[in-house]
């Protein structure tokens, strides 16, 4: 073997054994990328359904349902006889007496003419057979009306939904109300819940936004710093109120990254160790072949010596013998 293509076919193994270590290095560093951002998506899917989950459970007691206890009254004599203003007068006055929360704001207003409410009723017809109901029915409005219609209030998620049930034409209002702020305590405890439900460990913070402007922030561990928190992603719950948002910033489990990106990282080892094995076996037959060249050549070369030896001799007698015979001749 020519020396001139040996140092080729070195070469052309060498480039070859690079490229594989290089792209198998890329692979693995796509795959952990890929990876994270898997992650990244886990992490908003337990912070959606935390989120929904935590307005759901907020809201199942900031339910106010109005529904017309008379069939005969039409709708715009329903809208006229419902006066808010007062309804959530007495409703404050009821929940302060229940020793319950105030709501910061309402997410639906409904415009009346002032009326006066004159008494406060329960109304058997509309939760028949919700005994349990019951106990949400806060007033009965009674308007100023010659047909002495009246509209029954209700609080709370059961007793509203119990107006869905109802067949018929009668006018019914459902009104949820929201609050301001957020009850960090109840919504971190769901968001650990769902982030132990998919094995998912990491320190993160969470950021209440109105408007683009931090309103307030959770932080679960406060030795923590935010540069120790480069993964971040917004909560797309549909429970969201207009122009707010909510923000979670949390670490990168690189143990975890690493271990859900293991058997991309065995079989690429696997991978690499195979191919560079094959060239080395490659390498040392094409050796062994270029000492077996280099023997077989020896071998010609001596070989060829030996024959070169008793011909010349034999050539030498019979020159000699024909020299000889013209010598006698002479």
């Amino acid at each position: 073997m020519k020396v001139k293509n040996y140092t080729s076919i070195i070469i052309f193994i060498s480039i070859t054994i690079l490229a594989t270590i290089g792209l198998q290095v890329y692979w693995n560093i796509k795959n952990y990328k890929e990876n994270k951002q898997r992650l990244i998506n886990d992490v908003q899917i337990a912070f959606d359904n935390s989120s929904e989950f935590y307005y759901i459970e907020e809201s199942k007691e900031n339910y106010i349902g109005f529904v017309n206890r008379d069939d005969s009254v039409s709708d715009e004599q329903f809208m006229d006889d419902l006066k808010l203003d007062t309804v959530f007068k007495n409703y404050k006055a009821k929940k302060e007496q229940l020793k319950i929360s105030k709501f910061d704001s309402v997410k639906s207003k409904i415009s009346s003419r002032s009326e006066t409410i004159n008494s406060i009723k329960s109304d058997s017809k509309i939760i028949k057979n919700q005994k349990e109901n019951n106990k949400k029915i806060i007033a009965t409005v009674k308007p100023i009306s010659k047909r002495n219609s009246s509209v029954v209030v209700l609080r709370g998620k059961s007793a509203t939904d119990s107006l869905l049930k109802i067949r018929g034409s009668r006018s019914r209002i459902v009104i949820s109300m929201v609050k301001d702020s957020i009850s960090f305590k109840k919504l971190n405890k769901a968001l650990d819940n769902e982030l132990s439900r998919k094995k998912i460990i990491v320190n993160y913070t969470i950021e209440h936004f109105k408007r683009d402007t931090l309103f307030d922030k959770f932080e679960k561990d406060t030795s923590i710093k935010s540069a120790e928190l480069p993964l971040s992603t917004f909560s797309k719950s549909a429970y969201l109120p207009v122009n707010e948002k909510l923000k979670i910033s949390f670490s990168e489990p690189i143990e975890l990254l690493v271990k859900r990106s293991m058997i991309e990282i065995i079989l690429s080892l696997l991978l690499s160790l195979s191919i560079i094995g094959c060239l080395f076996y490659l390498l040392k037959i094409i050796n062994r072949q270029k000492k077996i060249d280099e023997i077989k050549n020896d071998l010609i070369s001596n070989i060829t010596h030996e024959f070169k030896t008793p011909i010349t001799t034999i050539s030498s007698a019979i020159d000699g013998i024909k020299n000889f015979n013209s010598l006698e001749f002479n």
